[in-house]
C-alpha cells in the first residue's frame, strides 16, 4: 500500500505509474495524474492545438504514409464501431457535438432548450424522438438548431421540415406573411 500525496488515500501500488527513471513509483496516484493532465490540457488547449499542427505540418509524408500503410486496419475497425449500438450511438453522438459545436452551443445548453420546448418543434409543435414518422416522409430524428443568419443568435430547435422552411424563406417575415396569405387565399 502507498499513501498518494494529492488525494492522501492509501492505495495499492499498482494504482500508481512508475517514474520515469529509478524503480521508484510516482508519489500521484494514476486517478490523480489523470485528472491533472486532463485539466492542463483545457487549459492549455491552443497550445496543444498549435503544437498538433505544426506536427502534422512538419510530417505530413510519415503521416500519410503511416496511413496508407494501415488503412485496411482502419477501415476494419471503423466498420466494426459503425455496426455496433454503441458505435452507432457514439456516432451520433459525435455528429450532433459537430452541429452544436458549429453554433457555440454546449450539451447542457442544448438539452435545456430542448427540455424548455418540452422535446418538441418550435414551430409545428411535432415531438422529437429515435425514428420518429408521425405524419411525416422522413426521419425526424434529432432538432435543429435554429438561429439567425444575420445576427448569429440561436432562436430554438426545429424539426427538419420547418427549419428548411424558413431557410427556404430566408427568415424574411415579409415572404412568409405573403404565403400565409397565398395559403389562406388557395384553400377556401
Amino acid at each position: 500500500m502507498k499513501t498518494c500525496t494529492k488525494c492522501n488515500k492509501n492505495k495499492p501500488q499498482k494504482e500508481f505509474y512508475p517514474e520515469k527513471k529509478g524503480k521508484r513509483l510516482m508519489a500521484h496516484c494514476k486517478e490523480c495524474v489523470s485528472k491533472y493532465q486532463r485539466l492542463y490540457r483545457v487549459k492549455n488547449r491552443e497550445r496543444f492545438l498549435q503544437k498538433e499542427t505544426m506536427y502534422r505540418l512538419v510530417n505530413k509524408d510519415r503521416i500519410s504514409a503511416y496511413y496508407s500503410a494501415n488503412k485496411d486496419n482502419y477501415n476494419r475497425a471503423r466498420n466494426m464501431r459503425n455496426q455496433t449500438k454503441t458505435g452507432k450511438l457514439s456516432k451520433k453522438l459525435q455528429d450532433r457535438k459537430y452541429r452544436l459545436k458549429k453554433h457555440g452551443m454546449t450539451l447542457d445548453q442544448y438539452d435545456k432548450l430542448l427540455k424548455k420546448q418540452n422535446g418538441k418543434c418550435g414551430i409545428c409543435g411535432i415531438k422529437f424522438c429515435e425514428n420518429n414518422l408521425q405524419n411525416r416522409k422522413m426521419k425526424n430524428e434529432f432538432p435543429r438548431v435554429d438561429h439567425c443568419h444575420r445576427a448569429g443568435n440561436i432562436r430554438g430547435l426545429l424539426c427538419f421540415k420547418c427549419n428548411v422552411g424558413l431557410g427556404a424563406y430566408d427568415d424574411d417575415i415579409e415572404r412568409l406573411d405573403k404565403a400565409i396569405t397565398y395559403l389562406a387565399r388557395a384553400n377556401v
